[in-house]
């Protein structure tokens, strides 16, 4: 309990005083009390002398209850809250084990305020400094809570727990809610206490729920993630959950930056231990429907309290994200927060959807197994700064010595590195002065163990800094060392050859190393962001003093922290009672934002806001709103704040629409991503590099440009001035040491600055990396680490950039130097080099090879004799070693196919050998195949190919063929195809080509224009059988125009026409004339597909036999009539192959000479697999005609086309007249149409089509939202994927059966006869599935029932838009691309392709959203 005093005396509030601010009632009231006291006074002082000593008793009680009344009045209303509402009580909750309230206090006076500390506090003041002692909690009755043994758990707990014979007091305590059910848990306890193993508890529980009823683990159906803050903590959780999971079968493996897993080696790992940062980069990706986060059914995030961090932006959004996706999944994914004691853990559940009665355990310092003193030491000023330092030198070695002298070991903590070496070296002179050398010294100094440490301290790399405080005991530990060094020197304090270790906070965090007593030594913390000192977080103090105490030798441990004395009190203040954790999500809302609209799971504001209320940061702002900026006042006029975050989102959208990472539309509040913002999220770019580069390529004030020419120093200068690498610090001592790592290892400019300068120093870090230049310095050294870790990445992401944007020069050179930041070599060294850690390849034959300045180009073309003899060594594993670099031979040509448009036909051949320590076991071998403009800088197409390892070893050629579009100015121009290794450092494989010989084909027929021709009645058949068939009285235009051609003369014709012109009708025309004026003649109507066939049967059976006694067969592969009934039929529809085979014997057959027209439908399928029969039909036909002995007059052919570009080609071989070529333009039609082409990033197919789901949910919601819809999807399996995805979305929504207008009673009834689960599934949500794995009776159901207007939305395969008649408002086509079976792989839909997709959609009133 913290108990403040107002001073009342100071006129002007002193340094850390509390300043009290009243309001105008306030005022009033007290100024009202202090005239009532002087009235009272003087009353009292003119009666007083009459009354006995009772009486004055009585009167002055009476007194001071009035005043008391009074002052409260005026608390009441200081305290009156802002909006009214009943009483606030503190509710109790059943796992909150926290003792303060009820504990006595002892009461001091510290900096003018009172704080109300544990009983059996103490104070002490000194001439330099004073303390406070806080005593550890009084257990009281928890060592009688009872526990749970391991024998008395099931089988798999008895595995997992194997080793242990009981769980301790709070494992007891958690384990029913644990291990027995699938609440959400927060367990806030102290350092130490054992929350490892609560995790383990979830852990079995989740594999529980996986087991078949033979107790075998289902391994494939889950995924567990335990998210740890630092490398070090997962590196050890992953060992130690591998080790504990490992007898049941399951693997662990652990996903940070140091670390890479492949796919399989993901999909066969049931448990990951990531940092934040990686699990965040994996789930912004993670959108298909077979990613590792859809089989996630646990969550486990340790140190949840650094939500107040830099981090906990992360989380927050890890957490919100995972939120989501399990209400929009409807998908259970159980979250497990584990903690350090909190201040409002009940802010912190909430976050995390805990429930606090079932869920919410708090455990105060009385859990804590090793019972914790804590010793609060303020230094008074002495005078400058240094003589400031030497005191607190000073009063931490009188501390430290104190211990010492006991016999135990102890930790002090600086915070800075070379700090850590400064103290030792200040101790020793202390120590030295004082004579107490030896109390350092350890006992074991003549054992074995200490003098095998003593020679690897003096072998190891940081010898001169560690081995002179190592033989007086002390030791130290920091980043700055390397890992072998900051192991070793852990090993000598566990094994007690160290006394003392002064280290940096990292050692808390990162390594269990406890110590009978830790001691802070300052709180002054240098921010890199800031530039400014800061002071050091509760957290951090609370992380260190968790190492004080070893609870296998010692039942208590002492933490002691040194500051100056104005900062004591805050610390009494956080420790004793903690002030709440906030939020920073604000700091990183930008990223976070552009990742969620990249992602696709926030499209609109709203859907923003809506994000908004799943983070940490929503829930301190409702409860603590000025902390976040927004007025007192606002909470009245907004309750839930979702006002002040819509602003804060605009506010937010717009600043990233600058930087063109999304497009904001101000008008709708629709949020979209662009290329930018999702290879920032992709490659987890922050927001201010990415204004930096928007910057850079204006060139306003920077050093560098980012432009379409980008020299190799220019790119190394934009990539050190990234915001990235920001909290690298400049130090004067370091100056000599880059001096010489810049003469060494730059060979290229340092440019964005100086060696002063923060984008100076990484520069030359970077390129002394590439040069694998070492340095003594290492402290450079594991910054040179972390520039390598990031300047990959920042070098990927601009490569995307570039190549985007289309330029040609600057892609080559990111993509350059990005692998050479990965392979730490330059492009002009040989390219065996990256070989030399993985293969044994010496290194005087490559340095040989780079004194000669031989390409790789000409190595490759020497035989083994020539290279041996070249380079006098083994030729032969020369050779070798040459053609492991990853490599294609390739073949390409342009091949003219319009004016305006060539394609391209490239093939790729592998001429390289295949090893599996190369070039993995598995997987793929990625190339960057890219076609360049040479003259204008320009790529003009580009694609990523992968090549696997049968393909490589049979050296079997991959055919790819692109379209590209040409304008007249670049016919001169000069092209090259570019095929570069995507992560090895080779030669690129250029191919120039030109098109300086290229003949293009003329321009084309113009398309035929509709004349404005006055209607044309039906009357004008002059047939009443043919009338009677039509319910119309006109033709439409189209019509109208070929009536004439058709009806009146006896030519062949041509007719182009988009879809759903009518030229079925413009078909009967030709019939009619054959029919009425050719009697005994047959007409034959070939269409591509059954499907067509049978809905022309269907029509003209009606409309032919019935109506007009015209007998009409089907010859197809499902029917196949005898020949007498083909002789007596009139109309014959088939397929083009079924008729290829009955024509092939004309000669013989006399249906077939009796044939007077051909109707061919869909010509535009010629140029497709299928034309070639199309082909052989038309040719056959042209050489019956010529042999006129068989027949009177050559047989009429009428096309039926869409819109073609080159109609006069297809006019001229099938013999038709110009004056009957038809080429309607595409975009007349009878009714107009609406287009809307939306295009979707992303390599792999199905996270792209998952990617598409949202975008056309909010489509359908936009342009149709109660009209009828199809969806159009390439396979069977994308419409069930496609319709479960809308039923998540429409979950989610507020009206989840708006799609479904008939009641449900009807549909059940229908449903009974379905078997399909998934159908049953989507059916009472209003969307229907077609497709080919469904029965022909499940079809008819969905059909007439989309018909019939009952569901709203059909998504089906293509085959839909042949031959089955269901109206649409919108139609969507979802993808343009199917999977090839010949290829094994995705291809693009050809033209005519697309169009089959859209015959059906654009027959209606259509607006098309791709």
């Amino acid at each position: 309990m913290l108990i403040l005093n107002q001073i009342d005396e100071p006129s002007v509030p002193g340094f850390l005083q509390t300043v009290s601010v009243q309001s105008t009632s306030q005022n009033e009231k007290r100024r009202e009390m202090r005239k009532e006291e002087k009235r009272t006074r003087r009353e009292l002082n003119r009666v007083i002398h009459a009354f006995g000593d009772e009486e004055k008793l009585e009167l002055e009680l009476a007194q001071k209850e009035i005043q008391r009344q009074r002052q409260l009045e005026i608390d009441s209303m200081k305290w009156k809250p802002s909006i009214q509402g009943g009483q606030r009580v503190e509710e109790i909750y059943p796992y909150v084990f926290d003792a303060r309230i009820q504990s006595g206090h002892t009461i001091f006076d510290i900096n003018e305020m009172k704080f109300a500390l544990p009983e059996g506090s103490r104070r002490d003041t000194f001439k330099t400094h004073e303390s406070v002692l806080v005593p550890p909690s009084n257990k009281g009755d928890i060592d009688k809570i009872q526990h749970v043994y391991i024998k008395d758990m099931d089988e798999l707990g008895q595995k997992g727990f194997k080793g242990f014979e009981k769980l301790n007091v709070i494992q007891s305590i958690v384990f029913e809610q644990a291990y027995k059910t699938k609440e959400n848990l927060l367990i806030c306890a102290p350092t130490g206490a054992g929350k490892t193993n609560i995790a383990m508890l979830t852990i079995l529980n989740t594999i529980h729920e996986h087991q078949n009823s033979r107790g075998e683990i289902m391994k494939d159906d889950f995924k567990i993630i335990y998210i740890a803050p630092m490398k070090a903590l997962a590196t050890e959780m992953t060992e130690s959950f591998g080790r504990r999971l490992a007898p049941l079968g399951l693997k662990v493996k652990e996903l940070t930056g140091d670390t890479q897993l492949s796919r399989n080696e993901v999909a066969d790992t049931q448990m990951l231990v990531l940092t934040p940062e990686k699990w965040d980069v994996i789930t912004r990706k993670s959108s298909s429907d077979n990613s590792i986060i859809n089989t996630v059914r646990l969550l486990i995030i340790d140190e949840v309290h650094l939500l107040h961090d830099e981090r906990g932006p992360v989380i927050e959004t890890l957490v919100a994200r995972t939120l989501r996706q399990v209400e929009m999944s409807q998908s259970g994914i159980r979250i497990v927060g584990l903690s350090a004691t909190l201040p409002n853990y009940i802010d912190v559940a909430r976050f995390l959807r805990v429930n606090p009665y079932k869920g919410l355990f708090f455990f105060d310092g009385r859990f804590r197994p090793v019972p914790l003193t804590q010793k609060f030491i303020g230094t008074r000023k002495a005078g400058n700064f240094r003589d400031n330092q030497t005191l607190m030198d000073n009063v931490c070695y009188d501390e430290v010595v104190d211990f010492v002298k006991r016999g135990h070991q102890v930790l002090v903590f600086v915070h800075t590195r070379n700090g850590t070496a400064k103290l030792g070296e200040a101790f020793c002179a202390r120590a030295s002065v004082l004579g107490q050398m030896d109390l350092f010294l350890p006992k074991n100094k003549e054992s074995s163990k200490y003098v095998q440490a003593d020679k690897a301290i003096n072998i190891c790399r940081n010898r001169a800094q560690i081995s002179p405080l190592f033989q007086r005991g002390f030791g130290i530990h920091h980043a700055g060392l390397c890992r072998q060094d900051r192991i070793l020197m852990e090993r000598c304090f566990a094994e007690g050859h160290v006394s003392v270790l002064f280290c940096t906070a990292t050692l808390a965090w990162g390594v269990n190393l406890p110590a009978h007593a830790v001691v802070i030594k300052g709180t002054d913390v240098f921010d890199a962001e800031k530039g400014v000192f800061t002071d050091l977080g509760v957290l951090d103090v609370q992380q260190i003093f968790g190492r004080a105490g070893r609870p296998q030798f010692e039942n208590e441990g002492h933490g002691i922290i040194i500051t100056t004395r104005d900062k004591i009190d805050k610390y009494l203040t956080m420790l004793v009672h903690q002030n709440p954790i906030e939020s920073n999500f604000y700091a990183r809302l930008h990223d976070n934002l552009n990742a969620e609209v990249a992602l696709g799971t926030v499209s609109t504001v709203d859907e923003g806001v809506e994000w908004l209320t799943y983070t940490y940061m929503y829930t301190r702002a409702i409860k603590n709103p000025m902390a976040y900026g927004i007025a007192y006042n606002a909470i009245e006029r907004d309750p839930n704040l979702r006002d002040h975050f819509g602003n804060v989102i605009r506010e937010a959208a717009i600043q990233l629409d600058q930087n063109k990472m999304i497009r904001y539309d101000m008008a709708t509040e629709y949020l979209n991503s662009t290329d930018l913002g999702r290879i920032a999220s992709n490659f987890y770019v922050k927001y201010e590099t990415i204004q930096l580069l928007n910057e850079a390529e204006k060139g306003v004030g920077l050093p560098v440009a980012f432009t379409g020419f980008m020299p190799d120093d220019m790119v190394l200068g934009l990539v050190s001035m990234a915001t990235e690498f920001a909290n690298i610090k400049c130090r004067e001592e370091e100056i000599n040491d880059l001096e010489e790592l810049m003469s060494f290892g730059c060979i290229l400019p340092v440019r964005a600055g100086g060696l002063a300068s923060v984008a100076g120093k990484v520069n030359v870090l970077l390129q002394s990396l590439i040069s694998r230049t070492q340095t003594r310095n290492s402290a450079l050294m594991s910054e040179q680490l972390y520039v390598q870790q990031n300047a990959g990445r920042l070098c990927r992401a601009m490569f995307e950039m570039v190549l985007k944007n289309g330029w040609s020069q600057a892609a080559n050179a990111f993509l350059g130097v990005a692998k050479c930041v990965e392979k730490q070599m330059w492009l002009n060294q040989c390219s065996l080099r990256q070989f030399i850690q993985i293969i044994n390849i010496p290194i005087t034959w490559i340095e040989k090879i780079e004194r000669k300045k031989a390409k790789e180009s000409d190595l490759l073309e020497l035989s083994p004799k020539d290279l041996g003899y070249m380079f006098s060594c083994d030729g032969e594993r020369l050779y070798t070693y040459l053609r492991y670099l990853p490599r294609m031979d390739v073949e390409a040509r342009f091949k003219p196919i319009t004016y305006t448009i060539v394609q391209v036909e490239v093939t790729l051949t592998p001429s390289f050998i295949w090893n599996d320590a190369i070039h993995g076991k598995s997987g793929l071998q990625s190339f960057y195949l890219v076609l360049e403009n040479i003259n204008e800088n320009l790529i003009i197409h580009q694609e990523r190919i992968g090549i696997g390892k049968m393909k490589v070893s049979k050296c079997e050629p991959q055919l790819i063929i692109f379209t590209i579009p040409i304008v007249d100015c670049q016919l001169t121009n000069n092209f090259q195809l570019r095929v570069a290794s995507e992560y090895f450092v080779t030669e690129d494989v250029v191919v120039p080509m030109s098109l300086h010989n290229c003949i293009l084909p003329k321009s084309f027929k113009s398309h035929t224009d509709l004349l404005d021709l006055e209607p044309l009645p039906i009357k004008t058949l002059k047939n009443a059988n043919f009338e009677a068939i039509y319910g119309f009285d006109y033709f439409n235009p189209i019509q109208a125009q070929v009536f004439f051609s058709l009806y009146k003369t006896d030519k062949s014709a041509l007719i182009g026409a988009p879809t759903g012109s009518g030229k079925t009708l413009c078909a009967e025309l030709a019939m009619f004339r054959l029919l009425q004026d050719h009697p005994g003649m047959k007409v034959v109507y070939i269409a591509p597909l059954k499907s067509l066939v049978r809905e022309r049967v269907d029509d003209w059976k009606k409309k032919f036999e019935v109506g007009m006694g015209y007998r009409v067969v089907e010859v197809s592969g499902d029917v196949t009539p005898d020949p007498e009934e083909l002789s007596a039929s009139s109309i014959l529809i088939t397929t083009p192959e079924k008729w290829d085979g009955i024509s092939r014997s004309w000669a013989t057959r006399e249906y077939v000479r009796r044939v007077g027209l051909i109707v061919l439908d869909e010509v535009h399928l010629l140029g497709v697999d299928r034309g070639a029969v199309l082909e052989a039909i038309v040719s056959r036909l042209k050489m019956i005609t010529r042999r006129s002995h068989t027949r009177d007059e050559p047989v009429r052919l009428l096309g039926l086309s869409t819109a073609l570009a080159n109609a006069g080609d297809v006019a001229e071989w099938l013999g038709i007249p110009d004056e009957a070529c038809y080429n309607f333009r595409p975009s007349v039609r009878p009714v107009p149409i609406s287009v809307h082409i939306q295009g979707f990033p992303g390599q792999h197919y199905c996270p792209r089509m998952a990617l598409m789901n949202k975008p056309a949910y909010k489509a359908i919601l936009t342009y149709s939202p109660r009209k009828p819809v199809l969806i159009f999807v390439s396979s069977r399996r994308q419409t069930r994927l496609t319709a479960l995805a809308f039923v998540n979305l429409l979950i989610a929504d507020h009206n989840p059966k708006q799609w479904l207008n008939m009641e449900m009673l009807e549909l059940e009834v229908l449903m009974a006869s379905i078997k399909d689960e998934n159908l049953k599934l989507t059916l009472p949500f209003g969307i229907g599935m077609h497709h080919a794995g469904l029965s022909a009776h499940e079809r008819a159901i969905v059909e007439q029932l989309f018909i019939e207007k009952k569901i709203q939305v059909l998504i089906a395969t293509a085959t839909l838009a042949w031959g089955i008649n269901c109206p649409a408002h919108l139609v969507i086509v979802k993808g343009t691309e199917y999977f090839d079976g010949k290829k094994g792989k995705y291809v693009d839909f050809p033209v005519t392709g697309q169009t089959i997709n859209l015959q059906f959609s654009l027959l209606f009133n259509t607006q098309r959203h791709i």
